[in-house]
């Protein structure tokens, strides 16, 4: 700008500067937002406005709510915002549908020009939460259902739920969703259950507070008791009743009885009554049927149960009368009494000494004196037990008529026999003897224990048995009765007298053959038909009883063996009884010895127009040979045709073939000089035969390692043709076939083989076959590995891995060096040589038999001299303590310790930063741990290692680095 005056003339011109800032302007993003009510809004504010000065605010120029929302956060509304800042207003909203919030905003530039943008409209819209209310829920039994209706405030609201139990134990509950629960729920316990419903309503994406529904779920309550089986008269039923569920009461009705139980309902815990059984003899049954009620307000309700239990009726016993007299007798004595209750009844009584038990029957005694007897109790069916105090005295009279014979009841005529009885003063005795003679009466004086007396009895009869029947009588007058006859007993005894034997046997013949049948016919007069007895020994053995047998007549086969005389006298001897009387007779008869005629022979084939045959004479016995003579037929074309002869073997030709009868009788001389003819023939058939066509072989080896050759080492067949063919083992597939005499089978795979030949005769057409079985064992697979295959000695080792799997049992490891080893899998081996080495593999099975298959490989391993070194830079120390700074597997980096191979001496040394040395180790296998020769744990830091190595190619090295220590 220039000036001028009013002469026009100029002044120096002015520059004047005008800054020109743009309006600002106010980026909303986004301008309409939708939020949850009590949830922040998040719309951001920003400008690309830049004033020459000053900064850009945005005034809020007002915020009108509807449906009377309140701000919630923040707590004072926000009326100014900046660049980049959001409005996060939190509204509630007290209604069930949208409202809205509307904003006005406006851009402004503070502390600058002042300049003022148009004004922003941003719209909030702010949905409800909803609310949702439940209809009331009674408690419940278990197994009854919930039936919850759910009522939210908000439209379109989708309630979830999910169920918990609370308290107690219960089923059934289960999550879900919408306005409904409808569930039945059991409870598994014994104590009231509380299931918890949680219920969030949802809608428009807006979740309302969740809303809790507690339901108590009680259980039924069980029974539990313990019933009598049965009460007594007169007692008192106690059964406690209980529950598992605490504060269960009972309610309990029993059926119309005969007991006095009343029959109506009765509420408790314990039926408590007298039980008076008003029936006869007889039981009453006590039914009841009980039902728990369970506490609360739902008094849930069990199922009944039910218990009988049986009443015993009235008990009661008595003696008639209270005394009786009677005699000493060996029959028993019934006591008269009275009893009622439910039977069996078991009743005790006493003698004054023992108590016996009687079980539903009268009581019966037999006292040998005077007794009181008195009942003491009686117990029925059931159990029950009263005391008694009954009584009867019993007054005994004494009388015994018992007597033994105390020698044999059963002897042959005559016979003294010996009675003994017990004899009493002033009883009167009589004796009956039953064989015609006389009694014998008196009145004994004495008393006389164990009195002998004799009386002899005859039987006349030869063959009839004399029973006799011996009586005694005792009686005793009655001292305190005169009107009555007093006691009386008797007792007899049997005793059988009886007649004597004589005997007569006849027999058909007495010189006989050894083998012959000799009979013998018996007469004997008064036999019994079942007491004779017969056997034979040879003459003057007493002692030797052969062949015993026990029939009316006889018949023997006498033999005589080898070590016999020729001939051989016999006795046969006859014992007879009529049962109780013996007799005997014995017979003699001469028995010549009789030999089984026998032969064996050896019948060569027919050839050249001869058949030699050879007999061996097998005559039983050798022994007695030199007795016999023998006579041989040996049929047609046979040269001699017959012999006498006792030479054997005898050889004899036939010029033909074909079956041939051949007979040898062996004769008793010495009975034939006798006149009785002692002889014994056999005739075999024997056949002549043409020479039959073989087939056999023999071959090598039948079992051998794949792959091998099969020789047919030996041909023993018989015929000039051969057809040779080898198969599988199922005889389908044919590997090999040949008609040479002697073949050689190659078989090109190993398992098992069947070598068939047929051989036949081109002149007669005969065929034969045979077969042999031949085992091909496979070769094992000797797969391994090795690892590393270069190594550095003396230290490194090289590690194997046995491949071979179950196609190998046995094992030879050859290391090359001269060392082996036999295990499946040897340690690691450390070479102590330079050198290339073959590692070499055997992997062997062992059929057994001595047959071993093997197959061989191998890997190279070379052996190196010197070796390396690894050193680490850095380690942590393990807080915990010194370690002796072991090595080996150092998972967490605890000891440094340089890694060595092909090492023979080791030394290292560690210095701090001024020189001083801290740590030293000779040992390859002892690293620094961090600490000092005090146990000290040495700072954080970098220190210097000096590490000396003689290789096992005996150079040395030193290396010197430096390593940090980490804490």
């Amino acid at each position: 700008m220039q000036p001028y005056d009013q002469t026009r003339r100029g002044t120096p011109p002015t520059v004047v500067v005008v800054t020109v800032d743009p309006l600002p302007k106010l980026i909303v993003s986004p301008s309409i937002q939708t939020v949850c009510e009590g949830t922040a809004s998040n719309v951001v504010l920003t400008t690309t406005t830049i004033p020459s000065a000053g900064t850009i605010q945005f005034n809020v120029l007002s915020a009108t709510p509807t449906g009377g929302m309140t701000l919630t956060s923040p707590a004072v509304p926000v009326t100014t915002y900046t660049n980049s800042q959001s409005i996060a207003d939190a509204w509630s909203n007290p209604t069930i549908v949208q409202q809205t919030v509307a904003y006005v905003l406006q851009p402004v530039v503070s502390g600058g020009l002042g300049c003022v943008g148009s004004n922003v409209n941003v719209t909030l819209n702010v949905n409800p939460r909803p609310v949702v209310t439940n209809s009331s829920q009674a408690p419940i039994c278990t197994n009854d259902f919930v039936n919850i209706v759910l009522t939210p405030d908000v439209s379109g609201t989708i309630d979830t739920w999910t169920a918990s139990v609370t308290a107690g134990t219960t089923t059934g509950l289960a999550g879900g969703s919408g306005d409904l629960i409808f569930q039945t729920l059991k409870n598994t316990g014994s104590i009231p259950a509380n299931v918890r419903y949680t219920v969030t309503p949802k809608a428009a994406g807006c979740t309302g507070n969740p809303l809790n529904i507690d339901v108590e779920v009680d259980p039924i309550p069980n029974i539990l008791l313990t019933a009598p089986s049965h009460v007594c008269y007169g007692s008192t039923l106690n059964v406690p009743l209980t529950s598992s569920v605490a504060g269960t009461n009972f309610n309990w009705t029993v059926d119309p009885n005969n007991s006095g139980v009343p029959t109506g309902l009765t509420s408790g815990t314990l039926i408590n009554q007298i039980v008076n059984n008003a029936s006869v003899n007889t039981e009453d049954f006590l039914n009841y049927t009980i039902t728990a009620v369970g506490p609360g307000v739902t008094a849930c309700a069990s199922a009944p149960k039910f218990m009988t239990v049986i009443a015993s009726p009235f008990l009661s016993a008595q003696f008639k009368s209270d005394s009786l007299w009677l005699c000493l007798t060996s029959n028993n004595v019934t006591l008269p009494d009275t009893t009622n209750g439910l039977g069996p009844l078991t009743l005790q009584y006493s003698d004054g000494s023992s108590t016996f038990t009687n079980i539903n029957g009268s009581i019966s005694v037999k006292p040998s004196a005077s007794t009181t007897y008195t009942l003491t109790s009686l117990k029925d069916a059931l159990g029950c037990t009263i005391p008694l105090t009954s009584k009867i005295v019993v007054t005994v009279g004494k009388t015994n008529a018992d007597f033994s014979i105390i020698s044999s009841l059963a002897a042959c005529t005559p016979d003294v026999t010996l009675l003994q009885y017990n004899q009493k003063a002033n009883n009167t005795y009589k004796w009956v003897w039953g064989d015609g003679t006389p009694d014998s009466i008196y009145t004994a004086t004495t008393d006389f224990l164990g009195k002998v007396i004799k009386h002899k009895f005859i039987n006349s009869s030869l063959t009839s048995t004399l029973p006799v029947s011996v009586y005694l009588f005792d009686s005793l007058a009655n001292p305190h009765l005169a009107s009555e006859l007093g006691c009386q007993v008797q007792s007899s005894k049997s005793i059988t007298i009886y007649a004597q034997l004589k005997t007569f046997v006849s027999i058909d013949k007495s010189v006989i053959c050894s083998g012959d049948v000799v009979r013998l016919n018996n007469q004997t007069v008064g036999e019994s038909g079942s007491g004779n007895t017969w056997f034979y020994r040879e003459q003057g053995n007493t002692g030797q009883q052969l062949e015993v047998k026990n029939t009316l007549n006889v018949n023997y086969t006498l033999k005589v063996n080898t070590t016999q005389p020729n001939p051989q006298v016999y006795e046969i001897v006859y014992n007879v009884t009529n049962g109780h009387c013996p007799a005997d007779t014995t017979i003699q008869v001469t028995v010549y010895k009789s030999m089984t005629a026998n032969f064996t022979d050896v019948v060569p084939f027919f050839v050249g127009g001869n058949a030699a045959v050879t007999f061996n004479n097998t005559s039983v016995a050798t022994a007695d040979w030199p007795s016999f003579q023998f006579d041989w037929d040996f049929g047609i074309d046979a040269t001699p045709p017959t012999l006498t002869s006792s030479t054997t073997p005898l050889v004899v030709n036939y010029s033909s073939p074909g079956p041939r009868d051949v007979t040898l009788t062996a004769t008793n001389v010495a009975a034939l000089a006798a006149g009785l003819t002692c002889s014994n023939s056999i005739t075999k058939t024997i056949s002549i035969l043409l020479a039959p066509l073989i087939a056999e072989f023999k071959l090598d080896p039948k079992k051998v390692c794949y792959p091998a050759n099969i020789k047919v080492t030996e041909n023993l067949s018989t015929g000039n043709r051969y057809t040779w063919t080898v198969t599988d083992d199922t005889g389908i597939d044919t590997v090999a076939t040949s008609n040479a005499a002697l073949p050689v089978f190659s078989i090109s795979s190993d398992g098992n083989y069947i070598v068939n030949l047929l051989t036949s005769n081109s002149f007669t057409g005969q065929t034969a076959t045979d077969t042999a079985h031949v085992i091909l064992y496979p070769k094992p697979t000797p797969i391994f590995d090795a690892f590393p295959t270069t190594v550095y000695i003396p230290d490194q080792a090289v590690s194997v891995r046995n491949g071979s799997g179950a196609t190998a049992n046995e094992y030879l490891w050859e290391f090359g060096d001269g060392n082996t080893s036999t295990d499946f899998q040897p340690d690691p081996y450390k070479y102590k040589f330079e050198g290339v080495d073959s590692l070499k593999f055997t992997a062997k099975y062992d059929h057994g038999g001595g047959i071993v298959c093997s197959e061989t490989s191998f890997i190279i391993v070379i052996a190196k001299q010197g070796g390396v070194a690894k050193v680490p830079n850095a380690f942590t120390p393990n807080t915990a303590g010194p370690n002796g700074g072991v090595g080996g597997i150092d998972l967490y980096n605890y000891v440094f310790l340089p890694q060595v191979k092909g090492v023979e001496e080791f030394n290292m040394q560690i210095y701090d930063r001024w020189g001083n040395l801290i740590f030293e180790s000779t040992s390859q296998s002892v690293g620094w741990d961090g600490y000092d020769q005090h146990g000290k744990l040495l700072p954080a830091g970098v220190y210097v290692y000096k590490l000396t190595l003689r290789l096992s190619d005996q150079q040395r090295t030193t290396q010197i680095g430096d390593v940090t220590l980490i804490r």
